[in-house]
């Protein structure tokens, strides 16, 4: 064997041009398979790092027709729940929050952490690297004080102090005990945590009486050893049924219950996206193959005299087989190891586009796991390519092909009908590829330009968490969002400023129900929902969001004052249709006795994402319901960049109370590229996919035409000596292309056809069947391989017919 790998390397040294473009045409196809290999295995394919993952689940909220599905339950339900030991080992309970930490190096820091029931990291086996996990008698009420931080937390702001557990710091002004060290790599969803406290039912920013409604919390939960997830749901659906019962009038009673598994939480749609993905590039790898398997059988037909002199001296056919497998072989292996160098190059640029919506993002690499992938595609490919040609070369006939005196023989007739099939093949499959790219780009371009209903230029924002600790009194907020309205306002750099529980795109925010004043008092379960932010005058104005009716939030509309609000235009289009909604009324709360005067209709914003249509929104001055948690957004006067503003407003925070930080913050443009991450990210690469296929074709087109021209060099000279003219010669080469073009094509609509019904959940205002996509992609497609067919017909047109009858 070692003998063939030899003459193999010889062989393709001999022809340099031949090996280049074969090598560097496999190695783009193994590099795209490399790439998507290695984001599918960090993203989809790696099990999360938890003891039995399959058996981890959360609970979502689920409610079709008021639009709700979010990982949440109230405490209330999730404790009629956590004693049902024949569905859950264990059920628990956590919630985020937002802490500002004093203590240590640097400025006041607002780092995000969760508020987690004592047996919620045991259970998903996430282990201190120093202290211990929470006792039960910390988790309940009157429990000491205690917290848990991040590895990177105590490296970084408390310098690696190896002293730190028992230490005493001060977490939202309230003195804890740190008595554990979170391990370095927090594994999804509680990556970027940095401290967790115990007591979740305890929240600081809940009243006690929202305690026991509010729809906040996130349980996670083991099945029960032997419970499927299909099992839990059918007891869950059960037990919701007796919680409805029992609490008919309860805010979470309508909210159906669905057990999900973690990983379909974390992945979402995601995994359902880079499969089609790897279906895209399996093809692009196909066509690959296909074109240099073309190349293979015009080497093989070229090299049929040295086959057959080879046989003629005692070759056996078995030997001729192993000599064109260690060709392609050894060629494709070569290309692999250029594959992995492209693969590597590209990942980082994979990373950029995804951003932080890609979960695992940063455990993508070339590890051992993808280098073994390349390598076996790499020998599949090989494999794949030489067979054929291998054993079109073993069936030389020896006598014929000697007794041949013209240059080369052509192959036989099964060798071209195979070569026709594989172009036939690579336009089918490119212009199948080609149309779904299409589609995503025609859906991505209406999804990046869709209405935000926002303006971004000059705007950045931030968020701030007052701690409860130190404001723990409605009017201490109020004045505290008092003076920073005052000095956003003031600041010389800004145009304008304000605040607002729920930036659009953030996805931040809650639903409550709500009744309309005149029309009659249903139950609270069945009163219609709404999403609720809570804005400070000035913040539509900053955001530049148009008002449609009516006026924006005042100084007026403070605490004490009529109670008001502004709904947006597609709530008020529901309640009011063909009216005003101005002067209208809601009702809110258990009894519906709280008045609410509507003063103004805004323009519909996106709140969870570009693609996701706008929710029924409430919006009440932060001044008479809001909270010490709110987002922060200035615009910057002209000639300043929307970055100019965010040391603006932490200069304003700490004029204000130098305790507290400006966590996460950003530009609106910033925002807006991280909301379309994803979207981006299966578009690009699905393009990327379709063009390398689309070049690859175009490539194969020219390849089997010249070739064909050069087997039929001494009849086109026949043809012109007996009064052939150039259209006429040029007029027989192109009908041969056309005709595998066409059926390629016709192919490739069919599969177009069929694969673009995979994409639909994906597309944004197109349809699966544009009919505008498919057919300017066939067109435009249809050119390039036509004009892959004109070269060789056009350089057979002008052939000298005595040069080529000399030839023969």
């Amino acid at each position: 064997m070692l003998s063939h790998v030899r003459f193999a390397f010889r062989s393709l040294l001999k022809t340099p041009g031949f090996t280049a473009v074969a090598i560097l045409t496999m190695a783009i196809a193994i590099g795209a398979c490399t790439s998507l290999f290695s984001v599918l295995q960090a993203v989809v394919l790696r099990p999360l790092p938890y003891p039995e993952p399959d058996s981890l689940v959360s609970l979502w909220a689920i409610n079709r027709e008021r639009n709700v599905e979010a990982p949440a339950i109230s405490w209330a339900k999730y404790d009629s729940f956590r004693e049902r030991k024949d569905v859950f080992a264990e059920l628990t309970m956590s919630a985020g929050n937002g802490f500002t930490l004093t203590e240590g190096t640097g400025e006041p820091e607002q780092v995000a952490g969760l508020h987690a029931s004592a047996k919620l990291l045991p259970m998903l086996g996430i282990q201190p690297v120093r202290g211990r996990h929470f006792t039960e008698d910390e988790d309940r009420d009157g429990g000491a004080d205690v917290a848990m931080i991040s590895y990177q937390l105590w490296q970084n702001r408390f310098s690696a102090d190896p002293n730190i557990i028992n230490r005493v710091v001060q977490i939202d002004g309230v003195a804890r005990t740190v008595v554990g060290i979170l391990p370095e790599r927090m594994p999804v969803p509680f990556n970027g945590t940095a401290v967790v406290v115990p007591r979740p039912h305890d929240l600081p920013y809940l009243s006690a009486q929202q305690r026991g409604n509010a729809i906040v919390h996130q349980a996670y939960g083991r099945l029960a050893p032997g419970v499927t997830v299909e099992q839990a749901q059918r007891r869950v659906d059960e037990m919701q049924a007796q919680f409805k019962a029992a609490n008919p009038g309860h805010i979470d009673a309508n909210n159906n219950c669905e057990v999900r598994t973690i990983e379909r939480q974390v992945l979402g749609d995601l995994t359902r996206q880079f499969w089609t993905l790897a279906g895209a590039v399996a093809l692009v790898l196909l066509i690959a193959c296909a074109n240099i398997a073309n190349l293979f059988l015009a080497r093989v037909s070229a090299r049929q005299k040295e086959i057959a002199v080879r046989m003629s001296l005692g070759a056996r056919r078995g030997e001729v087989v192993r000599q064109f497998i260690a060709e392609s072989t050894l060629f494709s292996v070569v290309a692999g190891v250029a594959g992995v160098l492209i693969a590597w190059w590209s990942l980082r640029g994979i990373q950029v586009l995804a951003g932080p919506q890609l979960p695992r993002a940063d455990e993508i690499a070339l590890n051992p796991g993808v280098l073994f992938f390349s390598f076996a595609v790499a020998l599949f490919a090989g494999l794949l390519i030489g067979l054929y040609p291998a054993w079109q070369a073993s069936r030389t006939d020896v006598g014929t092909v000697l007794k041949d005196t013209s240059r080369g023989a052509g192959g036989g007739t099964a060798a071209k009908t195979f070569r026709h099939l594989l172009v036939v093949a690579q336009v089918a499959l490119s212009l199948t590829l080609l149309i779904c790219a299409g589609l995503l780009v025609l859906s991505f371009y209406k999804l990046q330009s869709s209405e935000f209903g926002f303006a971004t230029e000059g705007r950045a924002f931030g968020l701030v968490n007052l701690p409860s600790s130190r404001y723990n009194k409605p009017e201490l907020t109020r004045e505290f969002y008092h003076q920073l309205q005052e000095r956003l306002n003031a600041a010389p750099e800004l145009q304008r400023g304000g605040a607002i529980l729920g930036l659009p795109l953030s996805g931040i925010g809650s639903i409550s129900p709500f009744s309309v004043q005149g029309r009659p008092i249903l139950p609270v379960h069945e009163r219609p929902l709404a999403s609720i932010r809570f804005a400070t005058t000035g913040y539509f104005e900053t955001m530049g969001i148009a008002l449609r009716e009516g006026r924006f939030f005042t100084a007026d509309d403070r605490f004490g004052g009529e109670q008001v609000a502004m709904l947006n235009e597609t709530l008020a289009r529901k309640l009011f249709p063909g009216e005003s909604a101005v002067d209208k009324a809601l009702l809110i709360g258990p009894n519906a006795d709280i008045k609410i005067r509507i003063v103004g209709v805004i323009r519909d914003v996106k709140a969870a994402g570009l693609a996701t249509p706008p929710p029924d929104e409430v919006y009440y001055p932060r001044d008479q319901r809001g909270g010490g948690f709110m987002t922060v957004v200035a615009q910057a006067k002209p000639g300043l960049s929307a970055a100019a503003v965010i040391p603006v407003l932490r200069r304003v925070l700490a004029e204000i109370d130098p305790n507290i930080a400006l966590a996460n913050p950003q530009t609106l443009d910033q925002l807006v590229e991280q909301s379309i991450g994803v979207q981006r990210l299966t578009m690009s690469l699905l393009l990327c996919f379709a063009a390398i296929a689309a070049l690859l074709a175009a490539v194969g087109v020219y390849s089997v035409m010249a070739y064909a021209v050069t087997q039929r060099t001494g009849e086109i000279g026949v043809r012109m000596a007996l009064g052939a003219s150039t259209g006429n010669i040029l007029q027989l080469i192109l009908r041969a292309g056309a005709l595998q073009v066409g059926l390629g094509l016709l192919l490739g609509l069919l599969g177009a056809f069929a694969a673009s019904r995979l994409l639909a959940q994906a597309l944004y205002q197109v349809e699966p069947f544009d009919p505008v996509v498919f057919a300017a992609v066939a067109g435009f497609f249809a050119v390039i391989a036509l004009v892959a067919c004109l070269i060789p017909a056009r350089r057979a047109s002008r052939v000298d017919p005595m040069i080529a009858l000399r030839a023969e």
